[in-house]
């Protein structure tokens, strides 16, 4: 035998031997079968999953869909309003200088010509916007700026003008470190956002990351770029949209022609009636009539020998075409996040399930608050700094004038009476804090407290006015008067 050593591969093998993948694993998951349709998934880098192109076809055919059909505007502006939008409340230990810097910030920032450089939506609806933009397109860019008068403001771009533009040549493209108009260092971390000019995409403009915020639902630590929540849906909802047009188009052509005429075996020349329709008939009082006339005259045709009219009856759609187009519905929810009831038909699930589904949606909707926190917190932080850097406000005697508790609208119920007897009772059994007893509500403890303390203040001063004591006015114990109301 020859000593020339053979050449192999890096598991001994025969470099020859075919690449052909084989069924080696023991994960069944992973070997090729031909009983199945073939996965493709191009890259395992999940930096180059979506191209420029490939994101730019998503975002169109969501906005299509989300233009046309009813679902897709459900799953986006359905699913933000129940996110809402949060209100600040200043957490500093100066709670003089709490006060003074909400009443500032909403008087700025809840107004759309100071907040928004374009004068559309002012804090709250911004906020809404960033989720509905998020959802359909897959993320969105707000940049911080200021107004010439030099108060905060925020200039919103949406995902399809974050983009690498035209570099030029071949060269310049294959040098370039930008990967879907995003310039990221080496741990992945964003360091500047292009944006590109809509009507010359070989002008564009670097922002710093430093001065964005970029609203993004990261799924994987590698993504450079969100992805619509519509993506898994979209072939979904086209083929619902189509297979609806083809039935709609079918029950108004059946609409239009709504019998038939069927031919039946019969003597030649006799009709179905045992008589020629052309030949006169004459009655059991003598009086001569025409059928032919008659039938003319009452909408009928005129029917040849062994013909008769058949009414057409269209059942389209069919029930299991209906139950297969939910089936669709339920994987276009899932896909999103939330129970297929949510974004179709609520009315079939009992009491419990209904509570489970509202419970889920819950926790769905805290998750997309805490994403929504992160944008109001940063325009907070830079709100505060450059009035307290213009002397517009005073810095207050707590060193962390950033700290901001954020309070989202009050929680969605199927059940007020009921659970909110449950909460006083845990109130008053110290299992919950009136501070979260008001959060449920979407309302500032302190400030209810107060304005509940100024209303018994004033109706003290009123019953004196008139010789009566408060209890016999508005009667129980004052102390079990300070507390929020609930619907019976």
């Amino acid at each position: 035998m020859s000593r020339r050593k053979r050449k192999t591969g890096v598991n001994g093998t025969n470099k020859q031997r075919s690449a052909a993948p084989v069924a080696r694993s023991g994960y069944d998951g992973a070997n090729i079968s031909e009983k199945r349709g073939y996965i493709h998934w191009p890259t395992l880098d999940t930096r180059k999953e979506l191209d420029t192109y490939d994101r730019g076809q998503l975002i169109r055919k969501a906005r299509w869909l989300y233009a046309n059909t009813g679902v897709a505007q459900r799953v986006v502006d359905g699913l933000a309003n129940m996110v809402g939008h949060l209100t600040p409340q200043a957490a500093t230990s100066d709670e003089a200088w709490n006060d003074e810097v909400e009443a500032l910030f909403s008087q700025r920032a809840g107004h759309a010509p100071t907040f928004d450089r374009a004068a559309k939506v002012d804090f709250y609806g911004w906020q809404n916007l960033l989720t509905r933009l998020r959802l359909k397109d897959g993320d969105c860019l707000s940049v911080l700026t200021e107004s010439p008068g030099g108060f905060a403001q925020v200039i919103q771009y949406e995902a399809h003008q974050i983009d690498n533009g035209d570099e030029g040549s071949l060269r310049m493209r294959q040098q370039s470190r930008v990967r879907d108009g995003v310039i990221s260092d080496k741990f992945g971390r964003p360091l500047r956002f292009r944006i590109v000019n809509m009507d010359d995409l070989s002008k564009w403009a670097e922002v710093p990351a430093r001065d964005c915020i970029f609203h993004v639902d990261y799924k994987r630590a590698g993504q450079v770029r969100g992805v619509t929540s519509l993506a898994h849906a979209i072939n979904h909802l086209l083929d619902r949209t189509e297979v609806f047009s083809s039935v709609k188009h079918a029950i108004k052509t059946a609409s239009q022609l709504g019998y038939l005429i069927e031919n039946g075996k019969v003597q030649s020349g006799v009709n179905p009636l045992g008589q020629n329709l052309r030949t006169p008939v004459k009655t059991d009082n003598g009086t001569t009539i025409n059928l032919h006339d008659i039938l003319e005259s009452s909408q009928v045709p005129n029917l040849e020998a062994g013909q008769s009219v058949k009414v057409l009856h269209d059942a389209r759609p069919h029930p299991n075409q209906q139950t297969f187009l939910e089936e669709l519905i339920r994987d276009i929810a899932w896909g999103v996040g939330v129970s297929p009831e949510i974004i179709w038909r609520i009315s079939g699930l009992t009491g419990p399930a209904t509570r489970y589904v509202m419970a889920e949606l819950e926790r769905w909707i805290e998750g997309q608050q805490a994403l929504l926190q992160r944008a109001c917190q940063r325009y907070w932080v830079y709100f505060v700094a450059k009035e307290i850097n213009a002397g517009r406000l005073r810095m207050p005697s707590d060193s962390q004038w950033w700290k901001c508790e954020w309070l989202p609208q009050g929680s969605l119920t199927i059940d007020k009476g009921r659970e909110g007897n449950l909460q006083l009772a845990q109130l008053q059994a110290g299992a919950i804090t009136k501070r979260d007893l008001y959060a449920n509500k979407g309302q500032d403890w302190e400030a209810q407290t107060r304005q509940r303390i100024k209303e018994v203040e004033l109706e003290k001063a009123l019953c004196a006015e008139h010789g009566l004591e408060w209890s016999e006015v508005f009667g129980g114990k004052l102390a079990s008067n300070n507390q929020p109301q609930q619907t019976p």
